[in-house]
């Protein structure tokens, strides 16, 4: 299986190449993960956009449509508590 994406960060996180920092993307990226854990075999391939053109159009079509429907009430987590913090300057 072939999975390509014009977002190189996507990619390069989904190979284990770079960290994933947003606890809303972790959550998202280890669901990933374990989802192509179940192909014999994947290849993850980076598109530059100006090679991707109409598929580019044709996702932000799709997270249109999902957030006027189905996804309309989606709100994003949180962000995470802070485990310290700054010093009080006064």
């Amino acid at each position: 299986m072939t999975l390509r994406s014009d977002s190189r960060l996507l990619i390069e996180q989904l190979a284990g190449r770079f960290r994933v920092k947003n606890p809303t993307l972790i959550r998202l990226n280890q669901e990933a993960r374990k989802l192509l854990a179940g192909f014999p075999h994947v290849k993850l391939e980076h598109v530059p956009r100006e090679r991707n053109k109409h598929a580019d159009k044709l996702a932000n079509l799709g997270v249109d449509e999902w957030l006027a429907g189905e996804g309309a009430d989606w709100e994003p987590d949180p962000p995470p508590t802070r485990l310290f913090e700054a010093d009080d300057p006064s």
